[in-house]
């Protein structure tokens, strides 16, 4: 019986996520690799399906060595944090990510692995954070973001999790794309009516 609790319950809980992605891969800042929405977008949508209590997201600036956070999504106000900039060497873990482009699930922050300086970073942001998943996303060779989930409770992060998190990081990169298809479209409308312009 308890077995198949817990089918039942993965069941529903790949069944909601399903229905997640589809609202936000057919959503119009999605098609429109509208950015500005589509980050909130994302962020709503894996505090849903992975049931944490903060998603952020950063880019990392790789000339000035630093991640901006450009997205944040709470289930409880308690747990919000402001908008704020933070350097690679305050979170060695995050860049680390980046630059081997694995993720990484702990469930429990103070017995894990975790480098002393980027347990010090989630103690002083997130001191109720017992959990935290960390996935890259490379748009392209600039263009890199990081995903953080941070939760208050002892996590085991599942399959279903993780095959979340890939999809929505192609959700992102088919966004992107669109994004750079608008700008190309908007460059070469601009120079149509330049031309226009010149020849009236």
């Amino acid at each position: 019986e308890q077995k198949n609790e817990e089918m039942l319950r993965k069941k529903n809980k790949l069944e909601r996520n399903i229905e997640i992605l589809s609202q936000l891969s057919t959503s119009e800042a999605m098609l429109e690799g509208n950015w500005q929405d589509l980050g909130s977008q994302i962020s709503t949508s894996v505090v849903m399906a992975l049931e944490v209590d903060v998603c952020q997201i950063w880019y990392y600036n790789f000339k000035e060595d630093n991640f901006y956070q450009l997205y944040q999504n709470t289930q409880d106000e308690k747990h919000t944090q402001p908008f704020h900039v933070l350097t690679a060497a305050q979170a060695p873990t995050f860049l680390q990510s980046l630059q081997e482009q694995a993720h990484l699930l702990i469930a429990d922050i103070k017995s894990s692995s975790l480098d002393d300086t980027t347990k010090q970073y989630i103690a002083q942001r997130h001191a109720q954070a017992h959990s935290l998943a960390i996935f890259p996303c490379i748009l392209s060779q600039k263009q890199k973001l990081l995903i953080t989930c941070f939760h208050h409770e002892p996590k085991v992060w599942e399959l279903e999790d993780i095959t979340f998190l890939k999809s929505v990081k192609d959700e992102m990169s088919i966004a992107y794309q669109a994004f750079k298809r608008k700008q190309a479209q908007q460059r070469i409308e601009k120079q149509n009516d330049d031309i226009t312009a010149s020849i009236n």
